[in-house]
């Protein structure tokens, strides 16, 4: 009767540890919480995630887009430089497509070349095909609506622009005062986000604006709202946003260097702290329980801070509180 209950004990024991083995090899194994990204200047902008979890960052230096895949711990490379010497901003995965969207510009002459939005395939990283802003505009930011419309946002025109679904030019969707009002330098829109039924959220860096823009049913911007946000910021820098909900949005703010949540009613939004102590983050992508968020240190690379950057630039994967 005792060797009985041992062998039972036995087969208990090897049945669990088998299925551990089998959780690693599904890849439900623990993630790593940092992600390294190959180079000394990467000066990473923004980041981009499939449902599998693989990540896409793109550098606001070179304009290379790195692949991390899901569980993986360092960058490998996916779009190399290019020739015009563009470099990168906001990235969004469209699987639906097979296409990885990016936003470029000419950062380091000062936009002596257009701006462009960037299509790639998204298994192999092989440019599709490019689109130019109008002269004097860039792309930050972006974002798609269930229809597979794109929206992006400018800085420097503070307008949002549209690549409709299969359209083949970039057209302004919506140039209201308010995204431009009190405006006196620096960047105003930037982060942006489909709220996941008929509305467009966008940021604003040189202030602490964040608004809501209605989509209407024939596809144009309808009116345009302030979101009066409580804890507004005395360092200015609100950057990319990200969706959890409808009412729920998630902001980087390089200012304060944290991560929040503004719970939206109506026209008002309330703040919660997520993440503090961050290196001037810049966007998040929303994967599983948590986000990844770049911390760029675009503060070195901008001047603001004389001292070098501390290397490897990293991605951190934040757990998100429930609501």
């Amino acid at each position: 009767m005792k060797m009985k209950k041992i062998f039972t004990l036995f087969l208990l024991l090897t049945v669990i540890v088998c299925c551990k083995s089998l959780q690693v090899s599904q890849g439900k194994s623990v993630s790593p919480s940092v992600i390294e990204l190959s180079g000394d200047n990467y000066y990473p902008d923004s980041v981009a995630a499939r449902k599998d979890g693989t990540l896409f960052v793109g550098s606001m230096w070179t304009g290379q887009i790195d692949s991390i895949p899901s569980g993986a711990n360092r960058s490998v490379s996916f779009v190399p430089p290019e020739a015009d010497k563009r470099t990168a901003l906001g990235l969004l995965v469209d699987e639906k497509a097979g296409m990885l969207w990016a936003c470029y510009w000419d950062f380091h002459r000062f936009m002596t070349v257009p701006a462009q939005l960037k299509s790639f395939d998204l298994e192999t990283g092989k440019l599709i095909k490019a689109y130019d802003y109008p002269k004097g505009s860039i792309g930050n930011d972006l974002t798609m609506d269930e229809d597979g419309n794109i929206y992006t946002t400018c800085s420097f025109t503070h307008r949002i622009f549209r690549l409709p679904a299969g359209g083949n030019a970039l057209e302004i969707w919506c140039d209201d005062p308010m995204l431009s009002a009190g405006w006196k330098e620096g960047w105003t829109v930037n982060g942006i986000a489909w709220n996941g039924k008929s509305s467009i959220y966008v940021s604003r860096t040189d202030n602490d604006g964040f608004y809501r823009v209605s989509i209407k049913k024939d596809g144009s911007a309808g009116a345009v709202q302030q979101i009066a946000v409580a804890d507004t910021l005395t360092n200015l820098g609100y950057d990319g946003i990200a969706a959890l909900d409808p009412d729920t949005l998630l902001v980087a703010e390089y200012g304060t260097n944290r991560l929040t949540m503004i719970d939206v009613k109506g026209n008002n939004g309330r703040k919660k702290i997520v993440s503090t102590g961050l290196n001037f983050p810049t966007n998040m992508a929303v994967v599983g329980d948590g986000a990844w968020v770049v911390e760029s240190q675009l503060d070195h690379m901008l001047g603001l801070d004389k001292a070098p950057p501390q290397v490897p630039f990293l991605l951190k994967y934040i757990t998100l509180p429930s609501n």
